[in-house]
Formats: C-alpha cells, sequence, structure tokens
C-alpha cells in the first residue's frame, strides 16, 4: 500500500481494499489469525523451533542482564532507597509478561536503563555535591507512562 495502515484491515492478499468499508459482503478481514501463536501449525518446518532457540536464548539472556544491570545501577546504596517487600515481585512479573506477550506475539518488556537513570535523578534531591540526599519513590509515573502508550496503541 501506499500508506502506512494496519495489515489486518484487507480485503484480500493484495491489501488493495479494506475491510469492512469496501467489503460489505465479506464477513472477516482477510489473513485473520488467532490471538495466540500456533506451535502444532509449523507448516511443515518441523526444524523452525530449533533453530529459532538459539537467538531465543540469546535474547533472554540480554533481557535478563538488562534487567539486572537496570536494578544495580538504580538500587545503588548511595540513592538511599528504601522498598517494600513487594518490590521483589518486579522482576517475577516481568518474566511473567514477558512470556504472556511472547505467546501473544507482541514485543518483550525491558528495562530501559537510561530512562530509568534519567528517572531516577528526576526524583531525586541532591545537595550542591550532586549526591542524593533522598529519592520520592512512586509507581504512579510507570503506572501512566504505560496507560499513554496503550491509548496510543488503541488509537491506530
Amino acid at each position: 500500500p501506499e500508506r502506512f495502515e494496519p495489515t489486518f484491515a484487507c480485503c484480500d492478499a493484495s491489501c488493495l481494499t479494506f475491510f469492512p468499508d469496501d467489503c460489505l459482503d465479506q464477513a472477516a478481514a482477510a489473513g485473520t489469525r488467532s490471538w495466540f501463536v500456533d506451535f502444532s501449525d509449523l507448516n511443515g518446518k518441523a526444524w523452525a523451533p530449533f533453530l529459532a532457540a538459539g537467538p531465543a536464548v540469546i535474547a533472554f539472556v540480554l533481557c535478563f542482564l538488562d534487567n539486572g544491570i537496570t536494578w544495580h545501577l538504580i538500587n545503588h546504596k548511595s540513592h538511599n532507597l528504601q522498598h517494600g517487600e513487594a518490590y521483589n515481585y518486579d522482576l517475577c512479573l516481568s518474566g511473567f509478561f514477558n512470556f504472556v506477550n511472547g505467546m501473544l506475539g507482541l514485543p518483550w518488556l525491558v528495562a530501559t536503563t537510561v530512562p530509568c537513570i534519567i528517572h531516577l535523578n528526576a526524583l531525586a534531591d541532591k545537595d550542591k555535591d550532586g549526591k542524593f540526599l533522598s529519592v520520592q519513590e512512586t509507581r504512579l509515573t510507570p503506572l501512566f507512562a504505560h496507560l499513554l502508550v496503550g491509548v496510543s496503541i488503541l488509537a491506530l
């Protein structure tokens, strides 16, 4: 197509017409798929999961290291952060959501090291030398950031 549009809006494989406006007699858009990845339908390519295992392990290690490095940078003793018990469940939740996103064919969650450090510095009270005195800890900023991302996706 000449302009960017979601591929699921096509009436046929050529994607020259758009569902449902141009396809009044058609019940569903062309190329629709289920929400979950169907691992039983390999299309005659039984080798594909084995070939994909290598990059998947590398991607897992990358996500694990990204979360770990970010956690250690943010939770350094000089930042004077005080966390409750529930804070330690974040890594488990991140792993769970990465599994769910993988099953749905969605992108994985990563720690995004640089924005986390910028966010920490923005919430910190520092002395004239730049040392952390205290940090205003909040969970609302990431909540609203993710809500806005969700709204922007729905706006497509």
